[in-house]
């Protein structure tokens, strides 16, 4: 992917660059807060199992490797100062991480995010700081808008297999995810901190019971 600027272009609401478009590419916007492409794609060939038993399905897939980077560094923004204890930050090494994002159609695409992690130089402190990622989940290694996503689909009545095969994210984590939204949905916390069933607005008049296997 190219992305030599060679003139801005500007009106009087706008300044954006020209890029230099390549043919069969598509720019678009990521939506994702801070987040900076740092390298061309890396398409790969993978198969993915679906299923158990008799049931079981292989999935021929191209999975879509994004590199990039957070745009605004909090840590280099703010001085390279300890937060503990107001001492210089220097940096230590890199940090990757990899991170599920929204599926190309039927392609698998995860972003590959690089950072600079930071020691504190006073040795009575040590303190090692990793700027966050404001597009990661706070609870898992997706993108926020994948776990949106995931949760989008599980909202329409699909069931976690079907979730798991179309956004891509492991069944377990559709699971995790599946469990807080329901428990937000219909449960509450009670006085010691316990999750508990909501008090219904109204009851049902009626009680149907399926006596099949009893």
């Amino acid at each position: 992917m190219s992305y030599s600027t060679t003139k801005q272009s500007t009106d009087s609401t706008i300044t954006k660059p020209i890029i230099s478009y390549v043919p069969g590419m598509m720019y678009l916007q990521s939506t994702l807060a801070n987040f900076q492409q740092t390298g061309s794609e890396v398409i790969n060939d993978i198969s993915q199992t679906y299923g158990s038993g008799d049931k079981v399905e292989i999935i021929n897939r191209k999975k879509i490797s994004i590199p990039c980077t957070i745009a605004v560094d909090p840590v280099e923004f703010g001085g390279r100062i300890c937060p503990e204890c107001g001492a210089r930050l220097f940096h230590k090494d890199l940090s990757r991480v990899t991170l599920k994002d929204l599926p190309q159609g039927s392609n698998l695409t995860e972003l590959v995010v690089q950072r600079v992690k930071y020691r504190c130089s006073n040795p009575e402190c040590g303190k090692t700081i990793l700027p966050p990622i404001d597009f990661k989940s706070e609870r898992h290694r997706i993108t926020t808008r994948e776990e949106n996503y995931v949760m989008d689909l599980l909202s329409h009545g699909l069931n976690n297999i079907t979730v798991s095969e179309l956004s891509g994210v492991d069944k377990m984590i559709v699971k995790e995810i599946d469990k807080r939204v329901l428990l937000h949905e219909f449960a509450e916390k009670d006085e010691n901190g316990d999750w508990v069933l909501k008090k219904p607005d109204h009851f049902c008049k009626y009680l149907g019971i399926d006596e099949f296997l009893l």
